[in-house]
């Protein structure tokens, strides 16, 4: 009982940090901070921030949920997590675009809009160069290639080593975005994003025992310096870096507010279809439509949380549990894992 409530919490937790992130990538959108930020010139990227902040719980919520999972257990339970919602949102945009209500924000959809839809429709369009047809979709492409980086650390049965994992991770992510663009090289912002992914397993691990908070206070260290050496504009590298701290000390606030609990829970819809409200909805006042955008994009992510996502989580958990039963469904990855081994 003990376990159960201390996991409850740290859910709770979890959920209440999501909420603050998503919370602020809406008032971003919506202009609310640009109020009080733009006449300030403060060089800080909030929204970038946020998304950030979300590497950071995903490094750290992923980690929590591999943990003593077969990896075709995992995969069901994200794909059903992510895609349904996801499919929502992209539908969604397609339909209003039919009706001439709002466009993609994509230069491609007018060219081909075929190609660009199939490709958005993988979740992988940035893989092959195609424009994502809203731009809060950039930042799933570092999600579905933490997924990826995951399932071969489990593979090679690695997947515990996080701390040579994460100095792995940062090492790359220094020399990409660190050492190669001062070279002349251009590299994409990939390998910083999944090097907070990582920076946020070995605080998980930390919060388990089996990471020392020296060894975790260093590796977060690193990275930070990683990330100030970068070359960014400074507003992206202040928001990339606060993101890891912020998150580390958060860890150890206990959450207050419900409200942030409430958005964390349907944050990922929130996150996917508040543009689309923002593109809908104008009534030429200011503040009416900040207070339009705000609550009907909180009433929408939760009528496609309580359709969409809550029976998907259902329906992931009951294959979980009937894959799991399936004798032998390991081995094929233990195949895969041998020859991955080999090859190395």
């Amino acid at each position: 009982m003990q376990h159960t409530t201390h996991s409850s919490q740290r859910l709770r937790h979890l959920d209440w940090l999501r909420g603050l992130a998503a919370l602020l990538v809406v008032l971003v959108h919506t202009g609310v901070t640009g109020i009080v930020m733009d006449p300030l010139q403060l060089p800080f990227e909030l929204g970038h921030f946020a998304v950030c902040l979300f590497f950071a719980i995903s490094g750290f919520v992923i980690t929590l949920s591999v943990d003593n999972t077969p990896l075709p257990v995992f995969w069901v339970r994200r794909f059903l997590r992510l895609y349904p919602s996801y499919w929502l949102s992209l539908l969604a945009i397609v339909l209003l675009a039919m009706l001439s209500v709002a466009r993609p924000f994509s230069p491609q959809f007018d060219q081909t809009p075929l190609l660009t839809v199939a490709g958005n429709i993988t979740m992988l369009q940035r893989a092959v160069g195609i424009d994502d047809l809203l731009p809060v979709y950039w930042s799933l492409f570092p999600e579905m290639l933490f997924y990826g980086l995951i399932s071969i650390l489990i593979m090679l049965r690695v997947f515990r080593n996080s701390v040579p994992v994460a100095l792995g991770g940062i090492a790359v992510a220094a020399l990409l975005s660190d050492v190669l663009p001062r070279l002349g090289y251009q590299t994409p912002d990939e390998p910083i994003y999944l090097a907070i992914m990582v920076t946020g397993m070995v605080l998980y691990r930390t919060s388990q025992g089996h990471v020392a908070r020296r060894t975790a206070f260093g590796v977060a260290t690193l990275c930070v310096l990683m990330i100030g050496l970068s070359c960014a504009s400074s507003s992206f590298i202040l928001a990339r870096a606060a993101a890891i701290p912020f998150f580390a000390l958060m860890l150890h606030v206990k959450p207050g507010s419900s409200v942030l609990v409430f958005l964390g829970r349907i944050s990922y819809p929130l996150y996917l279809t508040h543009e689309l409200v923002i593109a809908v909805i104008h009534t030429n006042l200011f503040w009416l439509d900040i207070l339009l955008w705000i609550s009907v994009s909180i009433l929408v992510a939760w009528a496609s949380y309580r359709a969409i996502e809550r029976p998907m989580m259902v329906l992931a958990r009951r294959l979980s549990s009937s894959a799991r039963a399936i004798p032998g469904a390991r081995a094929p990855l233990q195949q895969l894992a041998r020859m991955l081994k080999r090859s190395l």
